[in-house]
């Protein structure tokens, strides 16, 4: 359903981009690789049952930021990360801080900005943490951290850059046998009112050393004009609205708004509920759009139901082209990190291993053979092994789906076969099966954006001092 509507008002969204200089490669990109995601004119991968001998075929996934399953599938895979090898077993809290209309467009065209004010979030979360310790009389040297996932969409499918900060509830005290932790109160609704006051403040600070208080929108491409032009479907920008001053509004318990800013400190997780910490972490993770809540119209439009009413609406109707120009706008870059490590969690840190470990069963010691003699040459170089995959790809097929790739209707087993990439040895197979590539030509352009430069080759210099790349492999890959 997606793919049909992408591929219908694509074509239109290249075309109005086309006025403020195109839409950027990797969001090209990004639009190119959700259309070939699932299809077998892309390659495939045979598995076959040991019991019965039926084969079938997987195709590839697109692992596009725009695609629902695969947004699914990495949100899976991430928070089962989190959960099984960072995540100790102890109390978490959920720190929520979204941004006003006015500040969401300096944080998605600003360089840097994002992540500074996120440090800022962070920094003044562990000095709570840490007063709140000294004033229970824990002494020594604490360590506080955490990890934050940062999302550049409303549920509405609107541009709202937040992050969603999972933090101990507590802290951890460095002592010489390895690390204790340290449990502290939940804030109260006071506190929680005064941290989103000071947060406003260094915001505030932040903006006027960089000069962006007064700051005019300024649209470079395409893509700055869809994220402006979302803005400005949720802010009625052009009518004019009186000046109020800030305050500080505490809603239900541990929520509370200053400046626009809000702080939502009202999710709470017990350490023996592991399930619910993974949920938490999925949902921080996910992508978004939810391909089961999109639907076509009789009238030819999209409808795309809502978990929470927006404005007394749980259902947004909009067209295809509208539909693309959403997911554009919330798209971030291919290499933009959408997951960040603070503090104790970072990969550097120098209680890392120990705070990780803290409340995890120890694996069993390996047994060492007791060696009479020395061996009088070293050992051979033995190269550094891969690092498997978080979750292997079956393991990860069930947890998003409830699919068992490997699992045959018969009862037996499936098994890998080979994979097929070659383009020619996919048209032959498509052909005996009376099939054709349909979406080839259309979503594999031979240029995502400008053209790059052309260099003049001068053939009579002879060869190039270098050796040429290896042959490619061959497109059939029979599994070991």
């Amino acid at each position: 359903m997606l793919r049909e509507a992408v591929g219908e008002a694509l074509g239109a969204l290249r075309e109005e981009a086309e006025a403020l200089g195109g839409l950027p490669r990797f969001l090209l990109r990004e639009v190119y690789r959700q259309r070939r995601c699932g299809l077998l004119e892309f390659g495939y991968v045979v598995v076959k049952c040991a019991t019965c001998g039926e084969a079938s075929e997987v195709p590839f996934s697109c692992k596009s930021r725009l695609c629902p399953s695969c947004s699914a599938r990495r949100a899976h895979e991430t928070a089962v990360h989190l959960v099984g090898s960072v995540l100790p077993h102890v109390p978490y809290r959920q720190w929520t801080v979204s941004f006003p209309y006015a500040l969401r467009w300096r944080l998605v065209k600003e360089p840097g900005l994002l992540e500074e004010l996120l440090r800022k979030t962070t920094r003044l979360i562990a000095a709570w943490q840490r007063r709140c310790a000294r004033k229970l009389g824990v002494q020594g040297r604490l360590l506080t951290g955490a990890v934050t996932q940062v999302q550049h969409w409303g549920s509405a499918l609107q541009l709202s850059p937040h992050f969603h900060t999972l933090a101990p509830e507590g802290l951890f005290a460095a002592t010489e046998a390895g690390v204790d932790f340290v449990a502290l109160p939940p804030p109260t609704p006071q506190e929680v009112a005064t941290l989103v006051t000071q947060l406003a403040r260094r915001v505030t600070k932040v903006l006027r050393l960089r000069g962006l208080e007064d700051a005019e929108a300024r649209v470079d491409d395409g893509l700055d004009g869809l994220r402006l032009e979302s803005l400005q479907q949720s802010l009625a920008l052009g009518t004019a609205r009186p000046q109020v001053e800030a305050e500080v509004r505490p809603h239900h318990r541990r929520v509370a708004v200053a400046e626009g800013i809000s702080l939502h400190a009202d999710t709470a997780v017990h350490a023996n509920d592991r399930q619910g910490l993974e949920r938490l972490a999925r949902y921080a993770a996910r992508g978004p759009l939810a391909a089961s809540r999109l639907s076509w119209r009789e009238d030819g439009k999209l409808s795309y139901r809502m978990k929470r009413p927006v404005r007394g609406r749980d259902v947004l109707v909009m067209t295809p082209l509208q539909l693309l120009k959403k997911l554009a706008a919330v798209t971030p870059p291919r290499g933009k990190h959408l997951v960040h490590f603070h503090g104790m969690f970072g990969p550097a840190a120098r209680h890392r291993s120990a705070v990780v470990s803290y409340g995890r069963p120890l694996p069993p010691p390996a047994p060492v053979e007791p060696q009479s003699v020395l061996p009088l040459t070293p050992a051979p170089f033995a190269p550094r092994p891969l690092r498997p995959p978080r979750l292997d790809w079956a393991t990860l097929l069930r947890r998003t789906f409830g699919f068992e790739v490997l699992q045959c209707s018969c009862g037996g087993r499936r098994q890998v076969l080979a994979a097929v990439t070659d383009w020619a040895l996919l048209d032959e197979e498509l052909r005996k099966r009376g099939l054709a590539p349909s979406l080839r030509a259309t979503v594999v352009p031979r240029h995502l954006g400008p053209r790059q430069a052309q260099l003049p080759l001068d053939l009579a210099a002879g060869p190039r001092p270098r050796s040429h790349s290896p042959p490619r492999q061959p497109a059939l890959l029979l599994a070991s």
